[in-house]
């Protein structure tokens, strides 16, 4: 009986050490794989340059930090990219995946992998612009801007810009390639026509607080990335 009782004992030790073994090891190679994901490989895009969704330019990550642009470096921390201009503008984008394709997002401007979906495939989602809904996607925009001579010294003199622009949140998921808006808008007395189209998500006004604009008639299609925001 002794006997019977020793052997069912270590029997039952041997399973139970058996069971945590392969709990173990299974345990350790699902977290060392799960949703895991090589941005700098995908920021490489296969050499291929990353399309803007919201203007007509490409732009090219090199490995070493490199772009296809000579005054431009990039650093990669996570999921997040950061962009920076020989002047010392930075610009600062996410991955963000939509539809199994991954797309930089930044605050403005928006990018997409040429090498996994074409332009024309991009999900898209379309807006009419009235007189009655035009400020819900539209702003009027100042900033200033240092001037610097052609030695990259400043020359204590600065630039005033007005622009009447999209707003950030639909500026970075607007498909310029299909969208069209135009616009007749007064200042100063004076009558302007401009469009929104390819290419284009602003237009330069006068200075709006010595003139303020009055939009008179606008109309057109709109069209954003459907699923981003």
């Amino acid at each position: 009986m002794k006997k019977i009782i020793s052997l069912t004992l270590a029997l039952v030790m041997c399973l139970s050490l058996c069971a945590c073994g392969d709990g173990g090891d299974g345990s350790e190679t699902q977290g060392s794989t799960a949703g895991e994901v090589d941005f700098t490989n995908v920021l490489m895009n296969s050499g291929v340059t990353w399309g803007y969704i919201n203007r007509n330019y490409c732009f090219g990550f090199i490995e070493g930090g490199t772009t296809t642009s000579s005054d431009v470096t990039w650093a990669l921390d996570g999921d997040t990219v950061t962009i920076t201009q020989k002047n010392g503008d930075v610009e600062t984008y996410r991955f963000v995946e939509l539809n199994g394709v991954f797309y930089l997002v930044g605050e403005r401007n928006t990018m997409y992998s040429d090498v996994h979906i074409r332009y024309g495939e991009i999900p898209c989602k379309s807006v009419e612009i009235t007189l009655d809904n035009w400020q819900e996607y539209f702003e009027l925009y100042h900033k200033s801007e240092e001037q610097f001579d052609q030695f990259g010294e400043p020359t204590g003199e600065t630039r005033e810009y007005y622009y009447l622009r999209m707003k950030d949140e639909y500026s970075r998921i607007y498909l310029c390639g299909k969208s069209e808006v135009l616009l007749r808008y007064t200042q100063n007395g004076s009558e302007y026509d401009e469009r929104i189209d390819d290419g284009h998500e602003y237009v330069s006004t006068l200075n709006y607080i010595d003139y303020p604009l009055e939009m008179v008639k606008i109309q057109g299609t709109l069209y954003f990335v459907d699923g981003l925001k």
